[in-house]
């Protein structure tokens, strides 16, 4: 019975690794583009479709007030669709909150206008990525099963040795 829960265990160890990386990759790879917040800049986006617009910054930054637009080389407004509950990406010296979805026509040059910058030590960036929320939650279970699988079969494995 021991060596049962052993095998299980490394088993649940290496699947914990493995749903670790995908997490990273998932969060890391979504991301295609990537400027420092300005009154004014441009960015090149290179695909169209659904996106989320990100606003990154060191930890205790508040987006209170930030307000922004964006247009197309046409110079036709890009509908930004507020998040109303923002999810946050956290590392060790910096988050990532979502700020507002939209829908690119084309790849292309986009225009973005900000109002009401939040002061701070560092400069803030604007990060656009694909939407991954949904993934980013089904890899986030994956590690809590395994992680929970692991620790069943140490305490199955520590209750078999003792008899």
């Amino acid at each position: 019975m021991v060596a049962v829960c052993v095998i299980t265990g490394l088993l649940a160890f290496a699947a914990l690794l493995l749903s670790i990386a995908r997490l990273v990759r998932c969060v890391r790879g979504a991301i295609e583009a990537t400027t420092e917040l300005r009154e004014s800049m441009q960015i090149e986006l290179p695909a169209a479709g659904d996106k989320v617009l990100y606003v990154k910054g060191p930890r205790g930054t508040s987006l209170r007030g930030l307000s922004l637009t964006m247009r197309d080389a046409q110079g036709d407004e890009v509908a930004l669709d507020r998040i109303l509950l923002p999810w946050v990406v956290s590392g060790t010296s910096d988050v990532r909150f979502s700020y507002a979805r939209l829908n690119l026509a084309a790849a292309g040059r986009y225009t973005l206008s900000a109002q009401n910058i939040p002061n701070g030590g560092r400069p803030l960036e604007l990060v656009f990525g694909r939407p991954n929320l949904a993934t980013m939650i089904g890899w986030i279970v994956a590690i809590v099963a395994t992680a929970g699988a692991l620790i069943a079969s140490i305490v199955l494995a520590a209750l078999s040795a003792q008899g």
